[in-house]
């Protein structure tokens, strides 16, 4: 009987220990989680809500410009100049 030596048992214990790190790797490996709180939620809704508002509300421009065109637009002084001291404009 022939004993070659050891080799075919190294090749064994390499495939074996690979095995064994690659279990033990996973236990280790730990997934990544977000969570997103109720105001974070609430904080997404509003952005998006906000979004999609326009900037220009085209309605009330057009109402206003024909206002102008006719010589009928005016404006209340008193409120204008309340927004104005209270920095609403």
């Amino acid at each position: 009987m022939k004993i070659s030596g050891i080799s075919n048992i190294q090749s064994v214990m390499k495939a074996y220990n690979k095995t064994k790190m690659q279990t033990i790797n996973k236990s280790y490996q730990k997934e990544d989680k977000i969570e997103i709180s109720d105001a974070g939620k609430y904080y997404q809704i509003a952005m998006k809500a906000i979004k999609d508002i326009p900037d220009v509300r085209d309605e009330k421009v057009e109402k206003i410009k024909m206002q102008i065109e006719s010589g009928n637009y005016t404006v209340d002084i008193e409120n204008l100049a309340k927004a104005i001291i209270n920095n609403k404009i």
